[in-house]
């Protein structure tokens, strides 16, 4: 009887290895196949099959077919039915696209590490951790006189970055808390051994339990003005302060909500009898579980993709003739009481959707939005496909940065040249990305975190120097609008 690659005319006896480029997978063959396509999927040798790394083999009928796998799970170098996982995952014939880990392990970023009970260290540092990042939100968010657009070209920066970059820069990890992911800055430590569609769950989540721990952070704020010691250090409760916050956090969250909703809603087909999320094969999506969390991200997806920035554009819509004649008046130097009273509730309340832009660019918000949600889907649509998904993204992002300076959208100068400088990171990254697909080079991977990190050090020394120069220029306003008392 012929062996898996070879074959003869009875399948029984005089086998022959079958030519280059074709294969047999089953006992008793009396034909060669042509090799799985794509050609780079594959390699075809001795008349067998072996997959090449972030690839899957699996068997239909007397043929072997070949599927993508999400960056990290797939090891490659065997045939279809052995072990073509990575570390710690499941040896199994069903275990599709690598997606399970070994008993005893669950999977963190795309690692599957030993996790058999929750850390409650781990998941209480990464409270107290998303904690800190609301209330620096709460700081970074309140009225000043510079718009404030330099905080969210920061954080669009980031957050685009580390949306286009594959999940094999590791080094990034520690960043995610800004993409309000905190979870995955524990990458390579274990938070507990959940289930796929559970950690769905706690991402979605993070945005309302950000949103309690800002109501936490108010109630504190509340009762430490009870003491006469720090009353004034800390200011005055306001409401339109809190309320201003909460627009941050939905505008800073916006990307991981979209991002994590729509990997959830991306089921690919394994052949006929599989169907499971690709960014999680251990989910799948026949399964009565993935539909009722089906109707969770469906949910997050459509209220904070699509109603929240519709929301904001329907208020500058019905108010923008009074922003408008405000800041004409204010720009003749005439503004009136009744609409200064008007602007002013309405710029602490609302103002950082608006006040960093141009009258004419006043909803660019909405723009960003757009640009944030294009993004995210093609993060998604095309994660299977890694060349074409990083052409495309390139393409993408020039185009941002091409429509950015014919509109120069912001007031200040300053803020426009810093979008700039932002967007052609950003487009470098993707080109280097498009140039050198996965898996990246040693020297590539460098110069891609040096692209992120050292901007993001020379933004925060920056930032630093910027609010203690404000300081002491209002220091000094104080002190020439005192009046000198003379004995």
């Amino acid at each position: 009887m012929c062996p898996p690659g070879r074959f003869s005319s009875n399948g029984l006896g005089d086998c022959t290895t079958c030519p280059p480029e074709t294969y047999t997978a089953v006992n008793q063959s009396t034909e060669c196949h042509a090799c799985p396509t794509p050609a780079v999927a594959v390699n075809c040798h001795d008349g067998r099959v072996y997959a090449e790394t972030g690839y899957w083999l699996f068997q239909q009928g007397t043929e072997i077919a070949v599927s993508a796998c999400p960056i990290g799970l797939c090891a490659g170098g065997s045939q279809a039915g052995s072990d073509q996982c990575g570390p710690n995952r499941l040896v199994a014939a069903d275990n599709v696209l690598c997606g399970q880990c070994a008993p005893g392990y669950a999977q963190w970023s795309t690692s599957c590490v030993k996790c058999e009970e929750n850390n409650g260290g781990l998941i209480t540092a990464a409270l107290f951790l998303l904690w800190a990042y609301v209330v620096l939100v709460h700081l970074l968010a309140q009225v000043s006189q510079d718009g404030k657009g330099h905080v969210g070209i920061f954080f669009y920066f980031v957050q685009t970055f580390l949306l286009i970059s594959p999940n094999e820069i590791r080094s990034l990890d520690w960043l995610a808390v800004i993409n309000f992911s905190p979870h995955q800055s524990s990458s390579g430590f274990c938070l507990g051994p959940w289930s796929g569609t559970t950690k769905l769950a706690v991402q979605l989540l993070l945005v309302p339990l950000a949103l309690l721990l800002l109501v936490m952070t108010g109630l504190i704020h509340r009762a430490l003005q009870t003491l006469p010691s720090i009353r004034a250090r800390i200011g005055k409760v306001s409401r339109n302060a809190y309320i201003r916050t909460c627009l941050s956090i939905g505008m800073l969250s916006y990307t991981h909500v979209c991002h994590t909703s729509l990997q959830f809603l991306y089921c690919v087909d394994v052949g006929p009898q599989w169907r499971v999320v690709f960014n999680d094969p251990s989910v799948s999506c026949q399964s009565g579980e993935y539909t009722g969390y089906q109707v969770l991200a469906c949910l997050f997806l459509i209220f904070h993709g699509f109603l929240f920035p519709m929301a904001l554009a329907w208020m500058l819509y019905r108010h923008r003739d009074t922003l408008l004649k405000f800041r004409t008046e204010v720009r003749e130097g005439s503004p009136r009481p009744l609409e200064l009273r008007v602007h002013r509730q309405m710029r602490k309340r609302f103002g950082i959707v608006y006040e960093p832009f141009r009258d004419a660019c006043m909803a660019w918000q909405m723009m960003i939005f757009g640009r944030r949600l294009a993004l995210a889907f093609l993060a998604i649509w095309l994660q299977s496909q890694w060349s074409a998904r990083s052409a495309i993204v390139t393409f993408f992002n020039m185009l941002v940065l091409l429509v950015h300076r014919m509109a120069h959208p912001y007031v200040s100068r300053v803020h426009n040249d810093l979008e700039t400088t932002a967007l052609v990171l950003i487009v470098l990254a993707s080109v280097l990305m498009a140039a050198y697909p996965s898996p990246i080079p040693l020297g590539v991977n460098v110069l891609l975190v040096l692209l992120l990190v050292v901007p993001v050090f020379c933004f925060v020394i920056w930032l630093v120097h910027h609010k203690y120069s404000m300081a002491r220029a209002e220091r000094a306003a104080r002190a020439r609008s005192t009046p000198t008392v003379h004995v």
